[in-house]
């Protein structure tokens, strides 16, 4: 795939669940979903919360970080100004994907929901793998494996990955519309690992306001050792939104997480841990009830608890 492709919310619900789930579908664009149970459950879902409001369009960008310049592939949503004479103000929201990569039909639901719930924010759905036509979704996790070892090499020096997620909130940064000092970050599972780079280094990249679902964090190292550990005097609130049955984030990582991001940040008002019980990963996406792996289940009322409290916190956090 080579050409940037448009997307179309309606066209994305319409579609037949068999071709978002397959490589190449739609001729041009990526896959987006595991299978037919996925792409069905996500655009169930997604067709409940948007019957109040008209769909939003997308396009596809591709963008690079300075520490590799390996392309990244990522999406652009929200209204497009055709005019630069009376441009819309707006606030600008990355979201971080899961270990099934960038291309995810459920990421393109919730960039609609959250644009239109912000009143027309841009969002921008990042790449930290360099996948452009969604072969995160295969079996074989090798490829990923690597990536991740790239991101995550065992030195728990993370160039890459902070270069990465802070190309990511420059792109966006830069849109026409959005206000930089108005930029949020959304990360599910893998993307817990980029809202703690962006906490930790909040002082070189400030962002508003952050949030993670299900999120899996990597080891903090001593201060000494690690450079990204430096005080912020930015106002940004975060939230931390986790199962206690998830067995990929134990109760200590996630406590040593939130101590880290208090002392990044400067004050323990401003970081919130919402902890549900008898709730595992993947919790926020209606597609985990087919997943035959017992590590992961969805869960309703923790997904609705959770989203309702980000969004009051972005709404807040950037004054809307």
């Amino acid at each position: 795939m080579t050409e940037p492709w448009q997307s179309d919310s309606e066209q994305l619900l319409q579609a037949d669940p068999h071709v978002l789930a397959t490589e190449d579908s739609f001729g041009a664009q990526p896959r987006l979903a595991k299978d037919v149970d996925y792409a069905k459950a996500v655009q169930d879902a997604w067709k409940s919360e948007s019957k109040s409001f008209v769909p939003t369009k997308g396009h596809s960008v591709v963008y690079s970080c300075d520490v590799t310049g390996e392309p990244l592939y990522g999406h652009m949503i929200g209204p497009k100004e055709v005019s630069t004479t009376d441009l819309k103000q707006v606030p600008g929201i990355v979201l971080f994907h899961t270990g099934a990569g960038p291309q995810d039909l459920f990421l393109h639901w919730k960039a609609n929901i959250v644009s239109h719930k912000l009143g027309g924010a841009k969002v921008l759905i990042a790449d930290m793998i360099s996948d452009e036509s969604g072969w995160a979704w295969g079996s074989d996790r090798s490829k990923f494996n690597t990536a991740k070892d790239v991101l995550l090499p065992e030195s728990g020096i993370h160039d890459v990955l902070q270069s990465r997620v802070q190309a990511a909130v420059s792109l966006l940064s830069r849109e026409i519309g959005v206000v930089p000092s108005r930029i949020a970050a959304l990360g599910w599972c893998f993307g817990g690992h980029a809202i703690q780079e962006l906490v930790l280094s909040q002082s070189s990249c400030p962002l508003k306001a952050m949030a993670t679902f299900h999120g899996v964090f990597h080891p903090i190292l001593p201060k000494s050792s690690s450079p990204n550990l430096t005080k912020s005097s930015s106002q940004c609130n975060v939230l931390i939104c986790t199962g206690q049955e998830d067995p990929f984030v134990t109760p200590q990582t996630v406590s040593a997480t939130a101590t880290a991001f208090e002392s990044s940040l400067g004050g323990t008002n401003q970081v919130k841990v919402v902890k549900f019980k008898h709730v595992k990963h993947g919790f926020s996406n209606p597609a985990q009830d087919f997943n035959p792996n017992p590590a992961f289940c969805y869960n309703q009322q923790a997904a609705t608890q959770s989203w309702d409290q980000t969004i009051d916190m972005l709404k807040s956090s950037l004054s809307l």
